[in-house]
């Protein structure tokens, strides 16, 4: 069963707000969502639903924090930079010949059994050949250095795949492009093959403009090939969720050099451990041909709004909030703040940090945040306070279902 409304959290907040107004008995409003912050706009009921097995006892905590310590709450974008690549490769790929594209000298070369192809035996580096980019060929080891096979990395513990081989390019062969060749592979089996080009000043830069979603919202990536401008350039890449589903993510230029992608999380799957994928892969041609590749991923999170906030608060016992909260599907809500007090100097900083949590059936129901007035007065701040970093956490899937950087202003 899928479930999904349709009323606005911006028109609930502003219905709230004008209630509490008109009423005058409440202290506490909510603040405008910005951009950057994590807002449901309608409801759905996730697939796969189970029980929960968290508790379901309610809970609540605070502690006060140092307000002479900065804290930066903003939603900051994540970012990977690359100076890598790696490809899917047949054992009939590496027997006619892989080319291996750097553009420094020195790279790094790793191959491995790709996932599920647990029972294929690693390749020894000596039974490969590397012909460089004048055409010399060279066997037996003879144009690598710091060869180690798979029994070496794993006597070391080195943090690689299972099965995984490495060698670096001799640095005297200069850089441009490669070619690795294995003969006599058993089977069809199929490997990874990374490079990681380090002394190259070319690097592919991936964003992802926020690190959670909700179901539904677009992710919006951008990249850029960093230190690459005399050649044409080709991104392509695709989106995995942790259920194993994948979709296409296509590039288009943007104003000022950079290339974007959007695509419309689906989330509704059977849960399964792990977080949501973004994988691209830039291809630099020069002369019609590729002449430099650069791999790069992002992990980031995407929830199905089981719940959100109504819009309403009230403000009970000096510094106790009780947030109202619509709910779709059963579970163990949390919600947490940091509140900030006014100093001395009127400016507002740090006080304190405060946790509620319950169980919480579908309808309309409400969670506590409860900071201790004594303490906060005992540091030396007083009102107006303002709940920043406001969360709203569904405790059994982990999903961050709200997040608000200023979420409440309480005048008191």
């Amino acid at each position: 069963m899928r479930m999904t409304l349709k009323i606005s959290f911006v028109t609930v907040l502003l219905f709230a707000v004008l209630c509490g107004v008109a009423s005058g008995q409440s202290s506490a409003r909510w603040l405008a969502a910005a951009d950057g912050d994590l807002v449901a706009t309608s409801l759905t009921v996730p697939l796969g639903l189970k029980a929960a097995t968290v508790p379901h006892e309610p809970a609540s905590f605070s502690w006060v924090i140092d307000s002479d310590k900065a804290l930066d709450l903003r939603s900051a974008p994540l970012s990977s930079e690359s100076r890598e690549y790696w490809v899917e490769v047949t054992a009939g790929d590496l027997a006619g010949g892989v080319p291996i594209f750097t553009d420094g000298g020195g790279a790094l070369v790793r191959i491995n059994p790709a996932p599920g192809e647990k029972a294929l035996e690693p390749i020894d580096p000596v039974v490969l050949t590397l012909a460089d980019p004048a055409g010399k060929v060279w066997s037996g080891g003879t144009g690598m250095e710091l060869i180690a096979d798979a029994g070496k990395l794993r006597a070391a513990g080195a943090p690689f795949v299972e099965g995984t081989a490495a060698f670096r390019i001799r640095g005297d062969l200069g850089a441009g492009t490669f070619t690795l060749r294995a003969e006599n592979l058993a089977g069809a089996g199929r490997y990874v093959l990374q490079v990681l080009d380090r002394a190259s000043d070319i690097a592919l830069r991936l964003t992802s403009l926020q690190a959670d979603y909700l179901h539904g919202q677009k992710l919006r990536l951008e990249a850029t090939l960093v230190g690459e401008t005399s050649s044409k350039v080709r991104f392509e890449g695709f989106v995995t969720s942790p259920a194993g589903r994948a979709w296409p993510v296509v590039f288009q230029r943007l104003d000022g050099g950079a290339f974007g992608a959007e695509l419309t999380l689906d989330a509704l799957e059977i849960p399964a451990p792990g977080l949501w994928q973004a994988n691209v892969a830039a291809h630099a041609m020069r002369k019609g041909d590729v002449a430099l590749m650069r791999s790069a991923r992002i992990p980031f999170q995407v929830a199905v709004p089981s719940a959100r906030f109504d819009g309403s608060v009230a403000l009970s016992d000096g510094l106790a909030l009780r947030l109202g909260v619509d709910v779709v599907a059963a579970s163990r809500y949390e919600v947490r703040g940091v509140l900030f007090g006014t100093g001395a100097d009127g400016q507002l900083v740090p006080a304190a940090v405060a946790h509620g949590a319950a169980w919480l059936e579908p309808g309309l129901g409400g969670l506590e945040l409860r900071f201790d007035r004594s303490e906060v007065e005992a540091s030396g701040l007083r009102a107006p306070f303002e709940v920043r970093d406001l969360r709203l956490v569904d405790q059994g899937t982990m999903g961050l279902l709200h997040r608000q950087a200023r979420g409440l202003a309480l005048s008191e």
